[in-house]
């Protein structure tokens, strides 16, 4: 279930750098990985020159925004990646899946947040980055020895890392960038607020909360059990949880190995970080929600990533540095004994 608690690990390596196969380098992979590019250059765009640290653009258009410099460190893209024969290998474009067979309606297509100069982007895609504005778009072709992660002063070191593997061509649009992702994330809290809320105050940074049924209007002691109904969303209304069966048939979430019948059973604490959602633990803006609702209430709840899913994100739901939406319904329960 997505809203229990997964700890942070060290920042997960972004979609731009997952496509390559590795291989062992040798003296040999770039010799044999240039002869591959200089002849399918020499066919198909023979008057191409390299740029950067050798990448070759062959379409761009020029956004109207600012320019990303070295303190961008947080671009929102949406991307394709193809080979060099035109074979699609990812793309955030949810028609390019559904033209494939590969779409997954629980899974989130759009743009995502690349982490620049962080070690988790190609230097093939950095260098696009650096040519951009946002609300533009890059064509490249990045050669296999610029599919490296690792970012070298001398361009001899990356000939002689080259993982082999292929070439890739990559589309690149730029919707955003920031230099600040949790104040972007505060931004964008508010805006929703303001739209659906109007103008709710948060409660602490990045928490928002709000009784919309109070129920008996009843405080519920803090040692309680209770039971619930719950639909998680990202704020673009992308539906990536929900113990309510209709709704999980409607957004693709639905499993046979669910049981829908029962709401999810939650163990109150005077401790917030102590809350349980059928014995495990949950995120902590999930949890701040519960631990205010009232008997018989039905909240909403919207936070930024720090009480959520932070820097990675969970699974293809939800991505790195998502605010999310929760509405959560208590409901009347009896165990059988």
């Amino acid at each position: 279930m997505n809203i229990r608690f997964i700890s942070y690990a060290a920042l997960a390596v972004l979609a731009f750098s997952a496509v390559s196969c590795a291989k062992n380098p040798s003296a040999d992979t770039y010799e044999s990985s240039k002869k591959v590019l200089e002849a399918w250059l020499r066919i198909n765009y023979p008057d191409l020159l390299p740029s950067g640290r050798g990448i070759y653009v062959i379409d761009s258009v020029e956004g109207t925004g600012e320019a990303l410099d070295d303190s961008t460190y947080f671009a929102f893209t949406e991307y394709n990646v193809t080979d060099l024969e035109g074979n699609y290998i990812e793309s955030t474009d949810d028609s390019i899946n559904m033209r494939l067979g590969t779409f997954v309606q629980s899974d989130y297509y759009g743009a995502k947040v690349s982490v620049r100069n962080s070690g988790s982007l190609y230097a093939g895609v950095e260098d696009m980055l650096d040519m951009m504005r946002v609300g533009g778009y890059m064509k490249a072709l990045i050669p296999s020895w610029l599919l490296n992660t690792e970012q070298y002063d001398n361009i001899e070191d990356y000939y002689k890392d080259d993982p082999g593997g292929g070439h890739y061509i990559y589309e690149v649009w730029l919707v955003e960038a920031t230099d600040d992702i949790y104040g972007w994330e505060k931004d964008t809290l508010e805006s929703y607020s303001r739209k659906y809320y109007n103008g709710l105050d948060s409660l602490k940074e990045g928490f928002y909360y709000k009784v919309l049924d109070a129920g008996t209007g009843d405080t519920i002691p803090k040692d309680s059990t209770i039971y619930i109904r719950y639909i998680g969303k990202l704020l673009n209304g992308h539906v990536f949880d929900t113990n309510i069966k209709d709704t999980a048939i409607k957004y693709g979430l639905y499993s046979t190995e669910k049981d829908y019948d029962t709401p999810a059973k939650i163990g109150l604490n005077s401790e917030v970080e102590q809350i349980t959602l059928d014995g495990s633990s949950v995120v902590q803006g999930f949890a701040e929600a519960l631990y205010r609702i009232p008997e018989n209430g039905e909240v909403v709840t919207f936070f930024w990533s720090q009480m959520g899913y932070g820097t990675n994100g969970s699974g293809n739901s939800i991505p790195p540095f998502s605010p999310l939406v929760f509405q959560i319904t208590m409901v009347d329960y009896e165990e059988d004994e």
